[in-house]
């Protein structure tokens, strides 16, 4: 019956199979796929996954041959020949790719399979996707693979520029495939930037960016007092009792008012909300603990150059001096060492993003990459700050109690780790190691600025760059150490090999001296030629090999700002993108981040979490709530004077003006009423302007 259902191209549906209990046989696929019958191979497919793996290899042929037979369902067939792609054998995939490229080349549409996608640009990125997966699994086949995404990539960029019907490009863009992806992943995960760098593609990858809200605003649009001090009164005043009266609930309509970004509606959904709120916090975060760590090093300089300089022979008011100096700088140096602890405390919370952006992928079905470079910092940063709280521990349970005096606990402390211990100097590693890690983490947020990020993307392929010139550097410098070690021992600077590769890096970078070698006893020429081959070779050749290698880096990705800016933004899609049900998992910043932690299992394993979600939501803006509410109040009360000012002045300007319906005595009665109880006036606009705030 089966059979004969695919046969003759029926309708197989998912009721049917379970009515009669259908069990599956390899033939009802080789069958289908024979007769193009590609919507019951994936219903097949769906519903006997096991099976369906289980018997790959009998139906790869006819899979294959169905592309030739028929220009339609190629999405699909795509879609199955990935899955499959490790039966095939290099001929038959050969003979596909010869096909494919002849069927793409041909610019009649109705031979063309392109024409029969209902969705161009993920058909594209699916067939891009395969090609990859060919010309890695056979290398031979790259020149045909290429070919293909030559031809799709560039008809594809010129259907997508051409679109100027919004919803249209929304449509293809975020229309999800077989595996629940849509093009901007793929876009993304295959770096295809011909069809990226186009305003159409910028214009979506923004909205994903800030949001669908149009964020011109600031959050003081809901001030009274703001308004009167910042709108046009001379070319349109306003009646200032009537339209910012306090009563006046029509003025104070949400719809009157531009959203700004870190409203509450605007923040849970926009990815540059969160990205900047996170970044501020980490920027405080590093400018702290970098200056009490310095005022600390300071301090701790200062102790240790008394102690060193200390003698009993000197006299006694040089001496109590010097003891007061060291009182005062062992106390400082204890308290200020104290603060770097506590934002230590705040550093063990960084690891906690790695484990909720993990949740979060998990539960939104997203892809997740956990040796990301920020996420390779955060635990450097965790690991760095551990250790140096363990160096704390340590201290306190064996060397101080808790009546000890706080002059002599900072010398018990200074003494302890940094003058007594064998390994005092690792804090000193530490905390440059911690510190320089908090600056890349802040360097790695210029990524997703407009001018910076595509700056920083050049920098880190530039590295990748040096990294391999360095391998050729290294070897040659390798080999003229060793010739210099053996040649000139007895002279300073190549008495060892370790001396001699530093000699030759500075004489690499223009650090040379030829009467360095005058001291030893080979011949002069020899001398003199072992620096001229070596200078030649370095400050001609490879130096200028570099700057060529760089400078192609840099030609090839100055024309992709663009796509390098748009590239940084998708892949924070799977980070950062709102979901109704668990995007609270990644909206907050450490070590308020420990609270979501502790909702994580529940909104994992509740089948509907959007009302935990929302609630997480509330707690994790009340932060930002907090300081926004206080800046507005600082910013009101700094306008309100001004705003009375400016309020009198427009009173002023409607007495004098003409062609108004009202009286004068009753525009003076107002101007009256505004000069005595404006300020009360404004105080209560205000009180009505925060219940819109919030």
């Amino acid at each position: 019956m089966i059979l004969l259902i695919i046969r003759n191209k029926y309708s197989l549906t998912e009721q049917f199979i379970k009515t009669y209990n259908v069990v599956y046989k390899s033939v009802f696929t080789k069958v289908a796929l024979e007769n193009d019958s590609i919507s019951i191979v994936f219903l097949l497919k769906m519903s006997y996954p096991q099976n369906f793996t289980m018997y790959e290899k009998e139906y790869i042929s006819s899979l294959i041959v169905s592309f030739k037979r028929s220009n339609m369902g190629w999405l699909t067939k795509i879609y199955l020949l990935k899955s499959m792609l490790d039966f095939t054998t290099y001929i038959k995939v050969e003979d596909l790719c010869l096909y494919m490229l002849r069927q793409l080349e041909k610019e009649n549409p109705a031979d063309n399979p392109m024409y029969y996608a209902p969705n161009v640009l993920l058909f594209t990125c699916n067939l891009i996707e395969l090609c990859r997966n060919i010309a890695k699994k056979y290398n031979f086949l790259g020149a045909f693979t290429k070919k293909i995404e030559n031809i799709i990539t560039k008809v594809t960029a010129i259907y997508i520029e051409n679109i100027n019907d919004e919803f249209e490009l929304r449509a293809l863009v975020f229309e999800k495939d077989y595996e629940n992806r849509d093009s901007l992943d793929l876009l993304s995960m295959y770096n295809i930037s011909e069809i990226m760098d186009n305003k159409n593609m910028e214009k979506i990858a923004l909205e994903l960016w800030t949001s669908q809200y149009d964020v011109k605003g600031s959050f003081m649009t809901t001030s009274s007092a703001y308004k009167i001090f910042t709108y046009d009164s001379f070319n349109r005043p306003r009646d200032i009792l009537t339209d910012f009266l306090f009563l006046n609930w029509r003025f104070r309509s949400l719809d009157n008012f531009e959203h700004h970004l870190y409203q509450f509606q605007v923040w849970k959904k926009s990815m540059r909300a969160k990205f900047l709120v996170e970044g501020i916090f980490l920027t405080i975060l590093t400018v702290i603990f970098q200056f009490y760590l310095m005022e600390a090093t300071t301090a701790a300089n200062t102790v240790d150059e008394l102690f060193s300089s200390f003698s009993g022979a000197v006299d006694p008011m040089t001496g109590a001096l010097i003891f007061q100096t060291f009182e005062t700088e062992a106390v400082n140096y204890y308290e200020n060492m104290q603060i770097t602890i506590y934002l230590s405390y705040i550093a063990l919370c960084f690891p906690i993003r790695i484990i909720l952006v993990m949740a979060f992928a998990l539960k939104s079905e997203r892809r997740f990459n956990p040796f990301t470079v920020s996420n390779l910092l955060d635990l450097a940063i965790c690991s760095v700050f551990l250790t140096r709280l363990y160096y704390e521990y340590d201290y306190y349970r064996n060397d101080v109690s808790e009546q000890t005096t706080e002059i002599l606990r900072g010398i018990q402390y200074y003494d302890n780790i940094f003058r007594y211990r064998e390994d005092g100097q690792m804090l000193d590693y530490l905390y440059s190691v911690g510190a320089a890690c908090l600056w890349l983490r802040i360097l790695l947020l210029f990524r997703l600025t407009r001018f910076l990020g595509p700056l920083v993307k050049m920098i880190q392929n530039m590295m990748t760059d040096i990294g391999i010139f360095m391998i050729l550097f290294s070897t040659q410098l390798i080999i003229f150490g060793s010739i210099g070690t053996l040649l000139f021992a007895s002279t300073d600077g190549y008495s060892s090999f370790y001396e001699a590769l530093l000699t030759l890096f500075a004489s690499a970078l223009g650090g040379f001296d030829f009467s360095a070698l005058d001291g030893s006893n080979k011949n002069r020429y020899i001398r003199d030629a072992f620096l001229v081959v070596f200078l030649i070779l370095n400050l001609v050749l490879m130096l200028n090999l570099l700057i060529a290698i760089l400078s192609s880096t840099y030609a090839q990705l100055e024309d992709k700002k663009l796509v390098l800016y748009i590239n940084e933004i998708l892949k924070l899609r799977s980070t950062l993108e709102y979901d109704k049900r668990c995007s609270s998992l990644v909206s907050t910043f450490p070590p308020w981040n420990v609270i979501t932690l502790l909702f994580m299992p529940f909104l994992l394993f509740f089948r509907k979490p959007v009302k935990l979600n929302s609630i997480l939501f509330h707690i994790e803006y009340l932060p930002m709530l907090l300081l926004l509410f206080t800046a507005y109040l600082t910013m009101n009360a700094i306008i309100m004077p001004f705003a009375y000012l400016k309020g009198i002045f427009v009173c002023l300007q409607l007495v004098f003006k003409r062609n108004m319906e009202t009286s004068i005595s009753f525009r003076l009665m107002k101007l009256l009423v505004f000069t005595v109880l404006g300020i009360p006036i404004l105080m209560a606009n205000l009180c009505a302007d925060i219940i819109v705030f919030f």
